[in-house]
């Protein structure tokens, strides 16, 4: 989960910064892709790399700390832009 949680934090990071008309398209791409990528990760452990498994518990905390991230960088945006304000 920490892991994915760090990619979720650099990933939705750098799409913030990317010029982008769209908000709900950003937030889709900041959650969707760092997930998905997680649950490829599941299959390959799965089919290619024995004795390693994938399991649906680790792909649910993969997208937890995705989650986790997306929300942190959300919330710590909206904290700075507050304080710069005032």
């Amino acid at each position: 989960m920490l892991m994915y949680l760090v990619l979720s934090l650099c990933f939705t990071y750098a799409l913030l910064k990317t010029p982008m008309k769209r908000a709900k398209l950003r937030t889709a791409a900041a959650i969707v892709i760092p997930s998905v990528y997680g649950g490829a990760i599941e299959l390959l452990q799965e089919w290619f790399f024995y004795p390693r498994t994938g399991t649906w518990g680790d792909w649910a905390a993969d997208i937890t700390g995705v989650l986790i991230g997306y929300f942190a960088i959300i919330l710590l945006q909206k904290w700075k832009t507050n304080a710069s304000m005032k």
